[in-house]
């Protein structure tokens, strides 16, 4: 215990506990949108991660899109938001051991402003809007690797 509190660890853990709650949240979310359009008795139904619509009158002009209006929509677009996350929490995942090791309070405190904009991008994203904070904030963990600050560098210069 005496190297976790050494090295600042407990930062390291808390924003590991941070990004598990966020992938606990990310997951459920769309299952809130699901339970606005369809019973819990609609069987097979339920395993559809997405609902289309023909765009036009008929197979010639007709295009298959993804429903954007009312509950379904926001099922869609809560569900589009989750697979945002799988494509782009790998960096983060490699970024923020990597940061937390040199600059373990930050490091979190960036983490969990990664976490809150996931969470904005999310539940903004079913009302037809999306938060970048998720996004710079992991430029500026991957900056703060590039630039790999010293005790000399105010962390304020390095997010510059």
């Amino acid at each position: 215990m005496s190297s976790v509190a050494i090295n600042d660890l407990h930062y390291y853990a808390f924003g590991a506990f941070v990004m598990a709650r966020l992938t606990g949240f990310v997951n459920m979310y769309p299952m809130l949108w699901k339970a606005c359009i369809m019973s819990s008795k609609a069987g097979n139904l339920r395993s559809n991660m997405y609902f289309y619509r023909q765009q036009g009158s008929n197979d010639e002009d007709g295009k298959i899109v993804l429903e954007t209006k009312g509950d379904v929509g926001a099922y869609n677009r809560a569900n589009r938001s989750m697979h945002h996350f799988s494509e782009n929490v790998p960096g983060m995942l490699l970024c923020f051991p990597l940061a937390a090791y040199v600059f373990p309070f930050p490091s979190t405190v960036l983490m969990s402003v990664y976490a809150i904009g996931r969470v904005m991008h999310q539940t903004g994203y079913t009302k037809v809007q999306a938060c970048l904070c998720d996004s710079v904030s992991c430029m500026l963990l991957l900056f703060a690797i590039i630039c790999r600050g010293t005790e000399d560098t105010p962390w304020a210069l390095v997010l510059l």
